[in-house]
């Protein structure tokens, strides 16, 4: 049982790591476009202010662009770690081994007559409910045994069933 719970807490660390791996790699890939259209647009307002000299609306845009770049680069630098934090997973009290031997499970005190009425109610609901393939066909009345066990044999789609030596 010990291993059993060694290997589910294992299991779960490796799940949790690799799931923030996942998150981790998704968010640089989001955000990575954003600061190379941040960096080129920082290269253009360089060219606008060395042509035109820094007017405010220039300073303006720069500013908020700075304001942009530190905000993607703490979304880069994000711990997902952090974000999701830890569930705590309550001591399972200790369950008894399954029982063997003589014991009589609740399970298995079931009434076979009841039972065997049930199947039958069942099996004869389902016939009344079934269309028949030709409905003018006759029909050869069968009695129904409930204790009897049928098998149904269908052929698997794509195999080819043989019928008097010929391949249908």
């Amino acid at each position: 049982m010990g291993q059993l719970a060694h290997f589910d807490d294992r299991h779960s660390y490796k799940l949790e790591s690799s799931s923030l791996g996942i998150i981790q790699t998704a968010l640089v890939d989001a955000v990575t476009p954003l600061s190379t259209t941040i960096d080129a647009l920082m290269a253009r307002i360089a060219l606008c202010e060395r042509g035109q000299g820094a007017s405010e609306k220039v300073m303006a845009v720069k500013a908020a662009i700075d304001v942009l770049r530190s905000d993607v680069d703490q979304l880069k630098s994000t711990d997902m770690s952090m974000i999701f934090r830890m569930v705590e997973i309550p001591d399972v009290p200790y369950m008894p081994p399954a029982t063997t031997g003589d014991e009589v499970r609740f399970e298995e005190k079931v009434d076979p007559e009841s039972e065997a009425e049930t199947d039958g109610d069942i099996l004869e609901a389902s016939l009344v409910d079934t269309p028949l393939a030709d409905p003018s066909a006759t029909t050869v009345p069968s009695e129904v045994t409930p204790s009897t066990v049928t098998q149904v044999q269908i052929d698997a789609p794509g195999t080819d069933a043989q019928r008097d030596g010929a391949t249908v």
